[in-house]
Parts: structure tokens; C-alpha cells; sequence
């Protein structure tokens, strides 16, 4: 047991031992829920799931939130969600595009603006020296 006086980071670094089979165990989260232990299938779910680097971590409050019970879930779970990036992404994309062409858009009209303004005051000028001679 680890003494509460000690750093945490010293007990987060310390190591745990399976009290089955002596070797390591990985640090699944405070919301991690073991399945039986004859309920091999459920295992190497979990051990894939560690491998890809999901754990069952969070405050403690809420929850991880939804993690799939097996592979082919999990695929689809996971596919769903880069499908919904991957929308999100593009749509946000178009949509600063299309404030960066607004933006475009603004300031030539404001360009304009300023040569038009420009072209009639030259104009009055001319009428004024055409008045003169």
C-alpha cells in the first residue's frame, strides 16, 4: 500500500500485479467494470480496446460514456464518429470559405466605393476647369 503522504505521481507510476497469473496490470480507470473472469471473449474485447487506447477513465461523475461490447461495434461506433467528424469538418470548411469570400467581397466593394467616390470628385474637378476656360 502506498503511504498518502507520498507524491502522487510516485503512486501513479507504481506498478500492480494480476493476483491470478502474476503478470502486470494496465491501468484501465476509476470507471472500469471487469467482466467474469470465465468470460474470455469479453477480455480480449477489452484488451483490444486497451491497445487502441481506450480506457475508462473520467472524474468519476458521468461516466467514459458509451463504449461498445465487442469488435465489430466498436468498428461501427468509431466509423459512425469519423463519419460525423469528417461532416462537421467539411462543413465548417465551406463555412469559413464562405466568410473568407464575403470578407473578399466587402472589401472590393469597398474598393469600388472609393474609386467611384474618387472618379466623381475627379469629374466635378473637370466641370470646375471646363467652367474656368
Amino acid at each position: 500500500m502506498v503511504d498518502i503522504d507520498n507524491n502522487f505521481k510516485d503512486w501513479e507510476k507504481q506498478s500492480y500485479k494480476c493476483p491470478d497469473c502474476d503478470g502486470m496490470t494496465a491501468n484501465m480507470g476509476l470507471d472500469f467494470e471487469s467482466p467474469k473472469k470465465s468470460d474470455l471473449k469479453a477480455w480480449n474485447h477489452l484488451k483490444e480496446l486497451y491497445e487502441a487506447g481506450v480506457t475508462f477513465h473520467s472524474c468519476g461523475c458521468s461516466g467514459p460514456g458509451y463504449i461498445p461490447k465487442d469488435k465489430n461495434t466498436l468498428i461501427d461506433f468509431l466509423t459512425k464518429k469519423k463519419e460525423t467528424y469528417i461532416e462537421n469538418l467539411r462543413f465548417w470548411q465551406q463555412e469559413l470559405n464562405r466568410k473568407m469570400i464575403a470578407k473578399k467581397i466587402k472589401t472590393g466593394i469597398k474598393i469600388i466605393c472609393f474609386y467611384l467616390v474618387y472618379l466623381a470628385s475627379l469629374q466635378l474637378v473637370l466641370k470646375r476647369e471646363e467652367k474656368r476656360t
